[in-house]
């Protein structure tokens, strides 16, 4: 606990902003569960291996339903002691004293939110952050399961919008284009993506056109996909310009109604030596799409 003037920052405040994590977390745990479930509809149960898999995934599933309910609740306790009384405590003197009590406090910070440390500036950046780990996580399982509809290839274009910027930036427009192929579980793409203040004064633009590959899990009615690729990135800061070769990383799901429209939602970053950025954009689906 900490005094500044007059404001007093308690522990059961503390326990109430950190209830983010655990929340987290079971967002991610469930989203888990539901791509275990999703992928037991592609099982033909009349095969004695794919009965044995099923029931395999239907306990998985189960249990990490289980560890999301229970995340959750707990985040739902954490947020609920913000009101809690400060008592007396003796944790400075304890900290001096005990490294591993420093230690620990160390780690703390350095994975605390990076609202608590620098301020609402970063608020932004933080949350593209946690949905970009969040997608990526989810896009590397989907890769990992088999699914149905893999031989069917797939043509489309996608173009959206959403947010992004880089990290400790404020959060700007981000328009995104791409020509997509899919063939099996290979997932090619042209994409190009733009991230710029429309109503800023001098924060210069982000913006990057390349070349993608990875793989993707095609479903009857959607796909997830996640692929990395080479891009020719433009970095505008201020009167700074830097024309460089930036890694983009993608982790996207689509959901088709028809064969021809659907409709996503795509985590990105392009990694590179000058300013790395990234965002989410929901976007369209326009093509031949079986």
């Amino acid at each position: 606990m900490t005094r500044t003037g007059e404001q007093v920052a308690t522990c059961g405040a503390g326990l109430a902003e950190n209830s983010a994590l655990p929340a987290r977390l079971s967002e991610l745990i469930a989203a888990l569960a539901e791509v275990l479930e999703a992928h037991r509809q592609a099982l033909d149960l009349e095969d004695e291996n794919s009965r044995r898999e099923d029931e395999a995934y239907r306990e998985l599933a189960e249990q990490q339903r289980g560890t999301a309910a229970a995340l959750r609740a707990t985040a739902e306790r954490m947020a609920g002691h913000a009101g809690l009384p400060m008592g007396r405590h003796r944790m400075e003197e304890r900290a001096r004293a005990v490294p591993e009590v420093r230690d620990a406090r160390a780690g703390a910070l350095d994975t605390a939110p990076e609202t608590t440390r620098a301020g609402p500036r970063a608020a932004a950046a933080d949350g593209r952050s946690r949905s970009l780990r969040s997608a990526l996580a989810v896009g590397l399982l989907l890769l990992a399961l088999p699914a149905a509809a893999q031989d069917r290839a797939r043509t489309w274009i996608g173009a959206g919008a959403g947010t992004g910027g880089a990290k400790r930036s404020n959060e700007a427009l981000a328009l995104m284009g791409q020509l997509v192929h899919q063939r099996g579980a290979n997932h090619f793409a042209l994409r190009g993506v733009t991230i710029t203040d429309p109503y800023g004064e001098g924060s210069g633009s982000l913006t990057d056109v390349g070349l993608l590959y990875g793989r993707v899990a095609k479903g009857r009615q959607g796909h997830g996909a996640i692929a990395a690729g080479v891009a020719y990135t433009v970095v505008s800061i201020g009167d700074t310009e830097a024309r460089i070769l930036g890694a983009p990383v993608v982790a996207e799901a689509g959901f088709r109604p028809t064969r021809v429209l659907g409709i996503g939602v795509q985590a990105f970053a392009n990694l590179n030596r000058q300013r790395v950025f990234g965002g989410v954009v929901v976007f369209l689906q326009l093509g031949w799409m079986p």
